[in-house]
Order: C-alpha cells, then sequence, then structure tokens
C-alpha cells in the first residue's frame, strides 16, 4: 500500500497517494521487497502467471497472447470462462494497468526478483477489493 509520503503535485486533491517517483526514491526502497495481494494476485492468476522470478516477462506475455489481436475478445473470453466471468470485461486493462504499475518505468519499477504474490500477509488473508494491494514484505 501506498501512503502519502510528504507533498506531491500529484497529489492536488490530497488523497493520499504520491507520484510513483517518490515512492522510488524513498530511502530503502531499492532493496525492499514487495508482495502483490488481492487484485494483484487475482490478475496474475487469471492470466496463468506462476510465481517466479520472472513475473515481469511472463504478464506482459500473456497479455500480449491473449488480449492483442483480431481475435482477442473470443480468447479473453474462453479463458475467463467460469469462475472468473463476472471479470472478463476488465482482466485485460486491469494486467495492462498492474504490469505497468508494478513493473514498468513509470510506475513503481519493481524488479521480478523483488517481487512475489501472496494470499497471506502477516498471517491474515486479505478479502477481496476492488482496488491493488502492494505491501513491503518485512525483511
Amino acid at each position: 500500500m501506498i501512503r502519502k509520503a510528504g507533498t506531491s503535485a500529484f497529489n492536488v486533491r490530497e488523497t493520499g497517494g504520491v507520484a510513483p517517483a517518490e515512492v522510488r526514491n524513498l530511502p530503502g526502497f531499492a532493496n525492499t521487497r514487495f508482495v502483490g495481494v488481492s487484485a494483484v494476485v487475482f490478475s496474475l492468476r487469471d492470466l496463468r502467471v506462476p510465481e517466479s522470478n520472472n513475473e515481469s516477462a511472463q504478464l506482459r506475455s500473456s497479455v500480449r497472447a491473449t488480449c492483442t489481436g483480431t481475435n482477442a475478445w473470443p480468447k479473453v473470453v474462453a479463458r475467463f470462462k467460469g469462475a472468473t466471468g463476472s471479470f472478463v470485461q476488465v482482466g485485460c486493462s486491469t494486467a495492462t494497468f498492474l504490469h505497468s504499475w508494478i513493473f514498468g518505468g513509470v510506475g513503481l519499477g519493481i524488479s521480478s526478483a523483488r517481487f512475489s504474490q501472496g494470499d497471506v500477509l502477516k498471517g491474515k488473508s486479505p478479502s477481496w477489493s476492488s482496488g491493488y494491494a502492494l505491501s513491503q514484505l518485512d525483511p
């Protein structure tokens, strides 16, 4: 989770958010490990991205294979039919956003080596949320 850390022109509405560049420049960020929970995990699972040291490349590859081309919608419907049926229409956009936000240079820019997926964080399982959660993994 990203908490407000100082003032930012990005935070004009005082929503508590900060620009990713501010987060990347916090002391210790370069060596911090992160865990994606909640919608992060659901999106990665929907696109069959396993826990690995290369989630960034695997997510990018899965989004391209599933969400692009002239027959993208039938591929999306076929992949998500059933268990995630109510989220089919946002699966590709959510995964694209997550890749940019977590791993991208305009986002947090976390390397796959410092990222893991988690159902349980500090002994608690987060409940479903309509947002995204990324938390520092305690060393």
